[in-house]
C-alpha cells in the first residue's frame, strides 16, 4: 500500500482580523491529494490521489494521536468527479458527470467499505449509466443513509431531476423523472433528507427570473409538490430530517443609472404550520464571496454552518464559518475569517455533528482543522463618568465617543454609545482609544469570551478638568438686511467654568442683544455667562442692520474674545476668533442713504449721535457727464455749521451753502456713462452733520438729494427720514417708553429677574417667586401672580411632579421634571400648585393667582 505525505502542522494563527487564535490542530494535504470526505464525527477522513492517467486511488484515513493515520487505500472503479459519502461513513457515492464532451451521460457507481482491520471496498450495483441526464456537480446528491441517490441536469431550455434507490444490491428509479420545459431551468441544485424521501430542488424562469425552490415528498410511489419557496437560491442543503433548508439566496436590484445590483444573503428556513419560514435573520454575506457556492453543510444542532465557494476559473476561494448566537448568525473568527485561499479552496466543505472540526477542500487540495471556539458575544457600554468615580449613575449619559482595539490590532466603534460585539471564545485584550486632549487615558480590558454567557463591559469615560467649545457665526451681509451674530461657549469637561465675551464690531449699525448683558461702549459690546457645567452651554445673540447698498463691497467684521474662568473666578484660557463678510447688494445707484437708519417704524434715533449721509449717482447715459452737482436742503433742525465731509469718490470744486441749502459741486468731473465703462460711471459723497441741541422728543427730520448732470433735469432720490429722541443706555427705547434710561438691562422687552427688587420689564411691579429647599436641592417657583406661564427653576438634579388643582380640589395639570407649566387656557382666578420630590415624597403647595 503507498503512503502519502501528510503535514501536521500545530499553529498559531494570527489572521486577517487580527485576533489571535489559540493552538488548533490543522492537517493540511498537499497537492499530492485532494481531500473529498470528513466523518459526521470527525475520526475518518477520505482522500484521492491521481496516480497516471485517469489512474486514480482513494485513501481511507482516521485519527490517532492528534494525526491522521492512513489505514486503506482502494483503486477507484471509475473516473470520478467527486465522491459522496453516507453519514456512517460505510457507503461511497463515485460520480462521473460527464468528463468530456462527447460524454452525454452521467454515470455512478455505489461502493461499501467492508472489514475492520484489512478494509475492502465492494461494489453494489454495477454502474448506473443515464444516458438522457447528464448530471451537474452542483446536482448531484446522496442521501445520508446510503440508500438514495438524485442526479439533476439544468438546460437552457428545460431541465431534468432523476433520483435512483438501491434496493436488493440492485438500482430502481424513485418514481417518475421531474421535467420542466421552456421557460423553467430545472435541476440547478439538489438536496436530499437523510432518508431520501424528501427533496429539494431550485427552480428558474428565465423570461420572468424569477427563481424558486421547491419542496418535494415521495408519497404514493411517485414525487408529490408539497412546498415552493420565492427565492434565487444560489446553493441549497436539507437537513437530515428534512425540516430545514439552509440556502444562500441573492437580490437583483437596479441602481440610479439601470444597472443591476446584487445582494447575497445566508438563510435557513424552518417548516412550521404547514409552510418553510425564515425564523432567523438573514445573514447578508460580503459579494465577493458569493461568485461560485459550491457547498454548504451544518452540524447536527443546524448552531454551526460552513460555506464553501470558489471562482469558476480555479484562481481563489473563500469559506464563511457561521455560528448561531442568540438569534444572529455570526462569521466565526478564526482561519478561514475574511481570508482568501488558492486553487478554489472551497468547493467541497464538510462539518462534524458538533460543529467543532471541519473539511475544506478543493479538487486538488484541502485542509482539515479543529476549532471548538464557538463564536460568543460581549456587550460594551462606554458613559461618561463626570464625577469619576467609575460607576455608570443615572445622571451619566452614554457617549460614542471613543474606538477599541482588540488584542491591539483590530478597530471596533461603538454606536450611540453601546455595541455587541462577536469573537470566537477565549481571551482578549481590549484596549479602549479616546482622544486624549478630551478624555483622561483609559487602561485595558482583559475580556473573556463564553458561549452562551453574555458579559456587559462598562468603560468609563472621563472628561479633562478643562475642556470647551466654542463657536461663532454670523448671517449672509446682505445690504440693508437685519442679521444675527451668534456666539456659543460650551462646556466639555468635568470641571464648571464661567466665561466672558468682548465683541468689537465694525461697519454694522444698530446693535442690540439678548442676555447677560454687561455694558456697551461705540462699536463694543460685553456679555458673561452663568457657571456652566458639563454639558451645558450659553448662546448669546448680537442683531445687527447690514449698512445699505452705498456699502457694497465694504466688509463688515466682528473681533470676539472669549475669556474662559474657573468656578473662582481665574482665567484659564482667552480665545479670539474674527468673522468679516463682504457687504452685497442689488441696488439703483441714483439713491439716499443715512446712517444709522434708527429703529421701529418711526426710526427712532438717538439725539446724542450725529447723523450720516451717503448719496450716491451714476452716468447711466450714454456720453461723459462735464458736471455733475448735489443739492440738499437740510432740515432746520440740523446745525449746517457741524457739516463734515467724510468721503467723495471725486475731487469736489466747491461746497456752498446758503442757509439750509447744501451744494456738492463736481466741474470737469467728466464721468464716463455706464454704457462705454460701467465700473467708473459711478460717484459718491459722504457726509456728516449734527442735530442741534435740546430739539423736542419725536423731532423727524427727512432729507432728499437732487443730482444734476450738465444741464439735465434733476435726478430726485428717495427720502430718508429719522425721528429723534432720547436713549441714553441705546437699548432701542426712548425716554417716555424706558423706566431706566440709563441701565440697558432694564426696559419693556428685558426678562423679569424675581424678588430683586428690579423691575427689569418695566410693568410697573417686581416679580414675585418663592423659594424652597428639599434634601439635596433649591426649587424657585415663579412668578405668582401669573399670566401664562408658571416658571419652576432646579438648582440640582430632582426628580419630582407637580399637579395643579382648583380650589375646589379638581385636579387640572399633572406633569413631570418640567420647568414651565402652561396655565394661558385657564380662567382668571386662584389655584393650588403642588410640587412633590418624587424620591422622598416631601411636598409643597402654593396658591397661585392667575391673572
Amino acid at each position: 500500500m503507498k503512503t502519502f505525505l501528510i503535514n501536521i502542522l500545530l499553529i498559531n494563527f494570527i489572521f486577517h482580523s487580527g485576533l489571535s487564535i489559540a493552538q488548533k490542530s490543522v492537517f493540511e494535504f498537499g497537492t499530492a491529494s485532494g481531500v473529498t470526505a470528513l466523518s459526521k464525527d470527525g475520526s475518518k477522513l477520505l482522500t484521492r490521489s491521481n496516480e497516471g492517467f485517469w489512474n486514480f486511488k482513494t485513501q481511507l484515513w482516521e485519527s490517532e494521536g492528534g494525526t491522521y493515520k492512513q489505514v486503506a487505500e482502494f483503486d477507484q472503479p471509475i473516473y470520478q468527479t467527486d465522491i459522496l459519502v453516507s453519514d456512517d461513513f460505510t457507503r461511497l457515492l463515485y460520480i462521473d458527470e460527464g468528463h468530456n464532451i462527447s460524454q452525454q451521460y452521467s454515470r455512478f457507481q455505489l461502493m461499501e467499505i467492508n472489514g475492520e482491520n484489512n478494509f475492502t471496498l465492494d461494489t453494489i450495483g454495477g454502474v448506473v449509466q443515464e444516458s438522457n441526464v447528464r448530471g451537474n456537480f452542483d446536482a448531484f446528491d446522496f442521501s445520508g443513509d446510503g440508500s438514495t441517490v438524485v442526479v439533476g441536469d439544468f438546460r437552457i431550455d428545460n431541465g431534468y431531476v432523476c433520483v435512483m434507490r438501491i434496493e436488493n444490491s440492485k438500482w430502481q428509479q424513485l418514481g417518475d423523472t421531474i421535467f420542466l420545459t421552456a421557460p423553467n431551468v430545472l435541476g440547478l441544485q439538489t438536496s436530499l433528507s437523510y432518508d431520501g424521501n424528501r427533496l429539494a430542488v431550485n427552480n428558474l424562469q428565465i423570461t420572468d427570473s424569477i427563481e424558486t425552490i421547491t419542496i418535494y415528498d415521495y408519497e404514493n410511489n411517485n414525487w408529490q409538490e408539497k412546498y415552493v419557496l420565492e427565492e434565487r437560491a444560489k446553493q441549497i442543503k436539507l437537513s437530515s430530517d428534512g425540516q430545514i433548508i439552509y440556502a444562500v439566496t441573492e437580490h437583483l436590484y437596479p441602481n440610479q443609472v439601470g444597472a443591476i445590483l446584487t445582494d447575497y444573503y445566508f438563510k435557513v428556513f424552518h417548516e412550521l404550520n404547514d409552510s418553510f419560514l425564515l425564523k432567523i435573520d438573514s445573514f447578508e454575506i460580503d459579494p465577493y464571496a458569493t461568485k461560485n457556492i459550491f457547498d454548504i453543510q451544518a452540524s447536527m444542532s443546524g448552531d454551526q454552518v460552513i460555506i464553501g465557494n470558489a471562482r469558476p476559473d480555479n484562481s481563489d476561494g473563500r469559506i464563511l464559518l457561521l455560528d448561531l448566537v442568540g438569534n444572529e448568525w455570526v462569521e466565526r473568527q478564526n482561519l478561514f475569517y475574511k481570508r482568501e485561499w488558492e486553487y478554489n479552496l472551497g468547493s467541497k466543505v464538510n462539518i462534524s455533528n458538533d460543529g467543532s472540526k471541519f473539511l475544506v477542500a478543493s479538487g486538488f487540495n484541502g485542509i482539515v482543522f479543529a476549532d471548538s471556539r464557538f463564536s460568543a458575544k460581549v456587550h460594551l457600554r462606554s458613559f461618561l463618568d463626570i464625577n469619576k468615580n467609575d460607576v455608570f449613575d443615572n445622571d451619566e449619559i452614554s457617549s460614542n465617543d471613543i474606538h477599541y482595539q482588540i488584542d491591539d490590532l483590530v478597530h471596533l466603534s461603538l454606536l450611540q454609545g453601546q455595541t455587541d460585539i462577536y469573537l470566537s471564545e477565549g481571551q482578549y485584550k481590549l484596549t479602549p482609544i479616546v482622544d486624549s486632549s478630551r478624555y483622561d487615558p483609559i487602561g485595558d480590558f482583559e475580556v473573556t469570551i463564553h458561549k452562551d454567557i453574555v458579559d456587559t463591559i462598562s468603560i468609563a469615560m472621563s472628561p479633562v478638568p478643562f475642556l470647551y467649545d466654542v463657536d461663532a457665526k454670523c448671517g449672509f451681509a446682505l445690504c440693508n438686511s437685519y442679521q444675527e451674530l451668534h456666539i456659543n461657549l460650551k462646556n466639555e469637561g468635568s470641571n464648571p467654568i464661567r466665561g466672558d465675551v468682548e465683541v468689537s464690531f465694525s461697519n454694522v449699525d444698530s446693535v442690540s442683544f439678548n442676555n447677560n448683558f454687561i455694558g456697551n461702549n461705540i462699536g463694543e459690546i460685553e456679555m458673561s455667562t452663568p457657571d456652566l457645567f458639563h454639558g451645558e452651554n450659553e448662546e448669546f445673540t448680537v442683531q445687527y442692520k447690514v449698512p445699505d447698498e452705498t456699502n457694497v463691497g465694504d466688509t463688515i467684521s466682528f473681533q470676539i474674545t472669549f475669556f474662559v474662568h474657573d468656578i473662582n473666578g481665574a482665567t484659564v484660557d482667552t480665545i479670539k476668533r474674527l468673522i468679516s463678510k463682504e457687504i452685497r447688494c442689488a441696488f439703483d445707484p441714483n439713491d439716499k442713504a443715512v446712517t444709522p437708519i434708527g429703529f421701529g417704524q418711526n426710526a427712532y434715533t438717538p439725539k446724542s449721535i450725529p447723523l450720516r449721509y451717503r448719496v450716491r449717482f451714476q452716468n447711466t447715459g450714454n456720453y461723459p457727464a462735464t458736471t455733475v452737482i448735489i443739492g440738499d436742503m437740510i432740515s432746520e433742525s440740523l446745525d449746517i455749521n457741524t457739516l463734515k465731509i467724510l468721503d467723495t469718490s471725486h475731487p469736489m470744486t466747491e461746497v456752498y451753502h446758503d442757509d439750509n441749502h447744501l451744494r456738492f459741486i463736481y466741474e470737469n468731473i467728466n464721468l464716463p456713462d455706464s454704457v462705454n465703462n460701467e465700473p467708473e460711471s459711478h460717484g459718491f459723497v459722504f457726509f456728516e452733520i449734527w442735530p442741534h441741541t435740546e430739539l423736542p422728543e419725536y423731532t423727524e427730520i427727512e432729507n432728499t438729494a437732487f443730482i444734476y448732470f450738465d444741464l439735465n433735469e434733476p435726478v430726485i432720490t428717495n427720502t430718508v427720514r429719522n425721528t429723534l429722541v432720547t436713549d441714553n443706555d441705546f437699548d432701542r427705547f426712548p425716554l417716555d417708553q424706558d423706566c431706566n434710561d440709563d441701565n440697558p438691562s432694564i426696559n419693556p422687552d428685558a426678562d423679569e429677574i424675581p424678588n430683586n427688587g428690579i423691575d427689569e420689564d418695566c410693568d410697573g411691579e417686581d416679580l414675585v417667586s418663592s423659594t424652597h429647599n428639599f434634601a439635596n436641592t433649591r426649587v424657585t417657583i415663579y412668578p405668582n401672580p401669573a399670566v401664562n406661564i408658571i416658571n419652576i427653576d432646579v438648582e440640582d438634579l430632582l426628580d419630582y411632579k407637580t399637579s395643579l388643582y382648583s380650589l375646589q380640589g379638581k385636579l387640572l395639570q399633572t406633569s413631570f421634571n418640567t420647568n414651565k407649566i402652561q396655565i394661558g387656557e385657564l380662567p382668571l382666578g386662584a389655584f393650588i400648585f403642588e410640587l412633590q420630590d418624587l424620591t422622598s415624597g416631601e411636598k409643597v403647595v402654593e396658591l397661585i393667582v392667575k391673572e
